[in-house]
């Protein structure tokens, strides 16, 4: 029976091309110098549907953009890290960091072939008197990006937030990654993995995002929520940014 890798057995993925990189996490002298975050989050769009029985090897993708799920994922990291950290607010458009299935196949830190760390700083805006790269901005960024996962027995990974259709019934699961990018070089200097999934029942089912009903997606979206809440302290405590 095919299932989805959680846990011990989820693979990390990492590659050399379009710098990608394996997990890295902040040193705690780096970690004690962070006085003033900024957070992006670009996981919360994109919804796959797959269907593994039938073998499906695409699937189809849909937009999740309506109920607000990026804006949940930075409201729960404020919440998080607002004790113990200053946060700048981020003005920014989700799809500016839309990474191609290429760059997010090797976990690249490119997105459309530009850094990261270019598009922090050409393609967001943060408040009045704060600068990103210059001792006016924040000192790391977090960014949220969707991260990279595999089925046992089935060649084509699954990127992002996915619903699939297991042998033993559907699975809705988030796979994302956090990198953690220096606010004065505007270079990647951390980033981990992180995954939640639990089979869901029937009535999240449908043959196609097309195919969902907006009550099938706002169920999806509220899962969604308790998969990230399931994920994200850990991440965070990994990156040393959490006790």
């Amino acid at each position: 029976m095919k299932r989805l890798i959680t846990g011990l057995l989820l693979v990390v993925f990492a590659g050399a091309l379009l710098g990608g990189c394996s997990e890295t996490v902040l040193t705690r002298g780096q970690a004690a110098n962070v006085k003033t975050v900024g957070v992006i989050s670009a996981i919360g769009n994109e919804l796959t549907v797959r269907d593994i029985v039938a073998q499906d090897p695409a699937g189809s993708q849909g937009s999740l953009a309506a109920f607000g799920l990026d804006h949940y994922a930075i409201e729960q990291v404020n919440r998080l890290l607002a004790d113990r950290y200053s946060l700048i607010p981020i003005a920014y458009q989700p799809d500016d960091f839309y990474q191609s299935e290429k760059e997010r196949a090797v976990q690249s830190f490119l997105i459309g072939g530009v850094p990261v760390g270019q598009i922090i700083s050409h393609r967001t805006q943060i408040p009045t008197g704060t600068t990103a790269d210059t001792g006016l901005g924040a000192d790391i960024y977090v960014v949220l990006l969707p991260g990279k996962a595999a089925l046992e027995d089935v060649e084509k990974p699954l990127y992002g937030a996915s619903l699939v259709r297991l042998a033993g019934g559907p699975n809705l699961g988030i796979v994302y990654r956090i990198i953690v990018v220096d606010g004065h070089t505007l270079q990647p200097i951390a980033n981990v993995d992180a995954m939640a999934d639990h089979a869901v029942d029937n009535s999240y089912w449908a043959e196609s995002f097309a195919a969902l009903s907006e009550s099938q997606k706002q169920q999806i979206a509220d899962t969604w929520k308790q998969r990230l809440d399931r994920s994200l302290k850990p991440a965070l405590q990994k990156l040393n940014l959490l006790p």
